[in-house]
């Protein structure tokens, strides 16, 4: 609604799903930036003030959905906590021994929380964080290679077919429904490819970015943390979009090749 017809209502509704949606996942708070920001600017047409207007609506609707939620971490904790203590104690499972080396490198670890930590949740999280972010600081070398193995787990392309194992083993997951999955996400990549393809060149710049957005925050998001098949649940959906553009134009252009046989 805000790309065909910018208002500060469809400002307000962005902001606000944008606010639902970090409620859910934390990270969804980076759509902020990701999505919503470029979408306001074209929206403001040119003029400074309108932006500004639009940004305003935008980040007032959200700061009104995340309040009752911050104000209520702001005040059980005894540090701040805006959405979330996981975005904090995770580091400490992703950058260990075994996450950095071996058969787990780019994932994530229970074994490497270490040694017991002491006050609230809030205050435990960050003395993880430091573990993690200490552990990450002494092994800057094995970064680079860390991240890959990151990405590849969550876009299955680094043991894709063995990480079902790995999955049953670390969440409860079910082999064969995570292979079933696999091979429709193999199956939808290509297809989506070619939904990218076709939007650029109808020049339909707006829906690129709405529908690429969230692969954008899940790199983000897996490059950051660990790799992880569930981190791109979010996305997937607009995976299917994707691969849903490219089938219809496929039977468009079907079609009329069948209409002009059967013309002649």
């Amino acid at each position: 609604r805000l790309a065909d017809g910018p208002s500060l209502g469809a400002a307000a509704l962005l902001g606000a799903a944008i606010a639902l949606a970090a409620l859910t996942r934390g990270e969804a708070i980076a759509l902020g930036v990701l999505l919503a920001a470029p979408l306001l600017w074209r929206g403001g047409e040119g003029s400074m003030g309108r932006r500004a207007a639009l940004g305003v609506a935008c980040l007032a609707s959200a700061a009104l959905v995340l309040a009752p939620w911050a104000i209520r971490n702001a005040t059980t904790f005894e540090r701040p906590v805006l959405l979330s203590t996981n975005g904090d104690s995770v580091f400490a499972g992703a950058n260990c021994e075994s996450t950095y080396f071996g058969e787990l490198i780019g994932a994530w670890d229970f074994e490497c929380f270490g040694g017991p930590v002491t006050g609230d949740e809030a205050q435990a999280a960050l003395q993880y964080r430091e573990r993690g972010f200490t552990y990450a600081s002494e092994h800057t070398g094995r970064i680079p290679v860390v991240v890959a193995a990151r990405l590849g787990r969550m876009l299955d392309v680094y043991r894709p077919w063995g990480q079902g194992g790995f999955f049953a083993s670390q969440e409860g997951r079910q082999v064969r429904f995570h292979r079933a999955g696999l091979v429709m996400y193999w199956a939808l990549i290509p297809l989506a490819v070619g939904g990218v393809v076709l939007l650029r060149r109808r020049r339909r710049r707006v829906e690129l970015l709405v529908l690429l957005a969230p692969f954008v925050l899940i790199v983000l998001v897996g490059a950051a943390v660990y790799g992880n098949t569930r981190f791109r649940t979010s996305a997937e959906p607009f995976l299917v979009i994707l691969a849903a553009i490219a089938i219809e134009a496929a039977a468009v252009a079907l079609a009329a090749r069948r209409s002009r046989t059967v013309a002649r």
